[in-house]
């Protein structure tokens, strides 16, 4: 398939090198072969070969372009890793507003696979790319379960019994939407021995 010009089959064939016993040069050639015909996994994964220095030398521009590449064909993880390279200047200018368009296309595009709530309550609690937003911030925390309960507790003195509620609403919303639910919101509470009744 490969041979045929697929470029799925020559990102898989990079993944399976260490399998299949293909010379890493061949994969790599495969790899770079499968990004310029705009396979997301393989702009992703070139990316982190370049942000890493492996295979050549370390170059955090070279790196945020073929992200960027990937993210624009609609990876999810690649759209993550956008925000967090203009939240953070790697490779490209800071920037939160920027930073932010790709945390909430991530969260928009992940749908029911997104899980960093925490990354996104943040960026909504602290007013980083995006007006400060306390109910949002709540809904994240809340929808991450027991991880959430000291975020939760540490802003809900900052909001009104109402915003509170608003918040716990959007979480309740989401999970029905998604089909996920956090154990408090099915009604389970941590026990001690670690399970959830």
């Amino acid at each position: 398939m490969a041979d045929k010009g697929v470029s799925d089959a020559k990102y898989s064939l990079y993944a399976t090198r260490e399998f299949t016993g293909i010379a890493e040069s061949q994969a790599i050639q495969y790899l770079i072969e499968a990004a310029n015909e705009g396979s997301p996994l393989a702009q992703e994964k070139l990316a982190i070969l370049y942000s890493q220095g492996k295979f050549w030398g370390k170059d955090l521009n070279v790196a945020h372009q073929w992200m960027e590449k990937s993210a624009q064909s609609g990876n999810p993880n690649a759209m993550k890793n956008m925000a967090i390279e203009y939240f953070n200047g790697l490779g490209v200018v800071q920037n939160n507003e920027t930073g932010f368009y790709w945390l909430e296309k991530y969260f928009k595009a992940a749908g029911r696979n997104f899980y960093d709530w925490s990354f996104l309550g943040d960026a909504y609690e602290t007013g980083r790319g995006t007006p400060i937003n306390l109910v949002k911030a709540y809904m994240c925390y809340d929808l991450e379960g027991t991880a959430g309960i000291e975020e939760k507790s540490r802003i809900a003195s900052k909001m009104t019994a109402d915003q509170r509620a608003e918040g716990l609403q959007l979480s309740a919303d989401w999970q029905r939407m998604n089909h996920v639910y956090t154990m408090q919101s099915l009604g389970l509470t941590r026990q001690q021995d670690g399970s959830y009744r």
